[in-house]
């Protein structure tokens, strides 16, 4: 039987190979005068499926090859024997060696057996062609090839090939619903974790949504009068972003920012009004001054606009709110227009002519920063004044301190940046025994999403601790050994003059401004257009930001508060119908050479927009300045010649 069986399929096998030898091509018609035959395309080879063992893989269909390519001829020959073979870089010229080009790779080549496939058999990893290149540095700049486009030029990404990949939808599990007592529910993924839960209490909704680890993620707020808060918080429970929205339809979106010691620094409101459009922003801030003042003052133990002064400790940190509308470069400053007494103390006879030249009254003081943190961060960067010829001098100081100190506020703290990766390790952890104890695919996968979001947060902030460790061993050598940052600009004593003017003249205006909104008259702030104007305008930084180079658009560094910027003249013309997303050219001016920071004299190129939040926050800085130096008027002049 098992003769007969081998026999006929010895004559199955003999019949298929003589159908895949026979001419394929005898039954076509002559080509026709002036007609062209149009070429087939070959028909792709396909791997058969895969079989278990002991069983006999099928066989292949027979499959005819066409006129254009025969199994088993090299890529770049001919059907023609007599004819060389073509070289695809210059079909005028033979090809060497029958090598393909480089155009030949973009066509899957052709084996002439079907691979064996080995069944359970791992599958081989895929490495990408030896002509993909990888991501360029941002100071390399790649040449196209000759005759090849040259793309556009955009900041290198993560992603080797190009293009971010789409970011992985993950399912999420169907919950079960369970009413309660109370006129609540509770929602619970197939493994029985509570993913929802809904209380109701005095005519008040709170909805309280659950990651797969059990942590709170968001929560919502719905009150009787239709107003819904909702809040989203972070690992350790902070208050992330909060959103309130009325009955009308209009919204107060809040981000919360927090400083180096995890603690609310500020708060950003955007208002949103019924038809959708942003109409303004609020912020709170908590100034990051304490002015230790070993000097005798007046007046102890009083509180005063949110300043304490307490023996002889002026304490300049409690919440200031600022108010912005919005203008041609998005938000601007709303400023504070002081009361006209302050401006009689300021241009106080003894300290300035009728004129508005300052007559000097030397004094020192004593600010008691030695021992404070942010001072000793950037001690190399700026030095106060030693004396101060008159007030102007002191607000300088104040203000550049300002600066320092909220760079200081958000700059990486070791200690609480391993509470992050405490806190990221910890999530990572449950959200693998959520996958462990998931009863449904959908679940499964949640979990073992957020585990891998825990752990890239963990590890990113791994990163910043290594980042910030090097930087202070890096400082403390420099403290050490008593050199300086060679790649350190700081505030040299012209640059702090020029400061100190654009302080004078800026409280000049602000003056004008209160004057005339005493008159009744119409007090409008000067618009930025009109501070580019000004090619002596310096223009401090106010956070951190990314910039790029204006000669070649290539990334250039980062900026920090506190390092002093200027617009290049001769841009005139092109601002006069530009947008916040445009760019102007600024020149760094100062810098305190830290890790990625843009060295002085470089040439960048700044969006209106982020000039115009560095303008915002001179004006709200020396507004709080202006006042602090009203409160201590009396005890400048105390110090006068001591």
């Amino acid at each position: 039987m098992e003769n007969t069986n081998s026999r006929w399929l010895t004559a199955g096998l003999s019949l298929a190979l003589l159908a895949s030898l026979s001419p394929s091509h005898a039954e076509e018609k002559p080509q026709e005068k002036g007609k062209q035959v149009p070429q087939k395309s070959a028909p792709q080879r396909t791997s058969p499926p895969p079989t278990t063992s002991g069983q006999r893989p099928p066989t292949p269909s027979p499959i005819a090859p066409t006129r254009s390519t025969d199994y088993g001829r090299p890529p770049g020959t001919t059907t023609d024997s007599s004819k060389p073979p073509i070289n695809s870089f210059n079909p005028s010229k033979p090809a060497v060696g029958g090598q393909e080009s480089v155009r030949s790779l973009t066509k899957t080549p052709e084996s002439p057996k079907p691979p064996t496939v080995i069944p359970n058999a791992a599958k081989p990893s895929i490495k990408p062609p030896e002509t993909v290149r990888l991501p360029l540095k941002p100071e390399e700049k790649y040449k196209p090839a000759s005759g090849v486009a040259e793309t556009v030029k955009t900041t290198p990404t993560p992603t080797s090939l190009g293009r971010a990949p789409e970011p992985v939808k993950t399912p999420h599990p169907v919950l079960a619903t369970k009413e309660t007592a109370d006129g609540g529910r509770i929602k619970t993924a197939p493994s029985g974790q509570i993913r929802e839960k809904v209380e109701v209490k005095s005519g008040e909704q709170r909805t309280q949504v659950l990651s797969p680890t059990g942590r709170v993620e968001r929560e919502v707020i719905k009150k009787s009068d239709g107003t819904q808060k909702a809040t989203e918080y972070d690992l350790g429970h902070r208050e992330k972003r909060a959103e309130v929205t009325h009955q009308d339809g209009s919204k107060e979106t809040t981000n919360v920012h927090y400083n180096r010691n995890g603690e609310v620094r500020s708060r950003e409101t955007l208002k949103v009004d019924a038809k959708g459009e942003t109409v303004g922003k609020t912020v709170v801030v908590k100034n990051n001054l304490v002015i230790n003042n070993n000097n005798k003052v007046v007046n102890n133990n009083t509180v005063i606009n949110n300043t304490t002064v307490i023996n002889n400790t002026t304490v300049v940190n409690n919440s200031v709110t600022r108010e912005y509308h919005r203008g041609r470069f998005g938000f601007v400053y709303t400023p504070v227009l002081i009361a006209a007494p302050i401006y009689v103390g300021w241009y106080d006879p003894y300290w300035y002519s009728p004129v508005g030249v300052v007559i000097a009254h030397p004094f020192h003081y004593s600010w008691g920063w030695e021992n404070e943190g942010w001072y000793g961060y950037h001690r190399s960067y700026w030095q106060p004044y030693p004396v101060y010829a008159a007030p102007s001098y002191w607000v300088t100081d104040w203000l550049v301190a300002g600066y320092v100190a909220d760079r200081y506020a958000v700059a990486v703290n070791v200690e609480q940046t391993r509470e992050e990766v405490r806190l990221a390790r910890e999530e990572a952890d449950k959200a693998r025994i959520a996958a462990q104890q998931a009863r449904d695919e959908a679940e499964i996968s949640e979990a073992r999403a957020a585990q891998a979001a825990a752990e890239a947060r963990a590890a990113l902030a791994e990163t910043r601790v290594i980042k910030a460790e090097a930087e202070e061993a890096r400082r403390k050598q420099y403290a050490e050994s008593g050199k300086t940052n060679p790649n350190a600009t700081p505030i040299d004593q012209t640059t702090k003059d020029a400061l100190k003017d654009q302080v004078e003249k800026t409280i000049s205006e602000k003056k004008e401004l209160a004057d005339r909104a005493a008159a009744g008259k119409i007090a409008v702030p000067p618009d930025l257009l009109q501070v580019l104007a000004d090619p002596k305008h310096i223009y401090p930084v106010s956070r951190t930001i990314s910039v790029i180079s204006a000669k070649d658009s290539n990334p250039a560094g980062s900026l920090t508060a506190g390092d002093l910027i200027k617009v290049e003249p001769g841009q005139e013309a092109a601002l006069k119908d530009a947008k916040e997303n445009d760019f102007v050219t600024m020149r760094v001016m100062t810098s305190k050479g830290e890790d990625g920071e843009v060295v002085a004299g470089t040439l960048i190129s700044v969006a209106l927009k982020d000039l115009q939040e560095f303008d915002n926050e001179f004006r709200a800085k020396l507004d709080l300045g202006l006042t602090e130096a009203d409160k201590n008027k009396d005890q400048f002049k105390q110090l006068v010649g001591k």
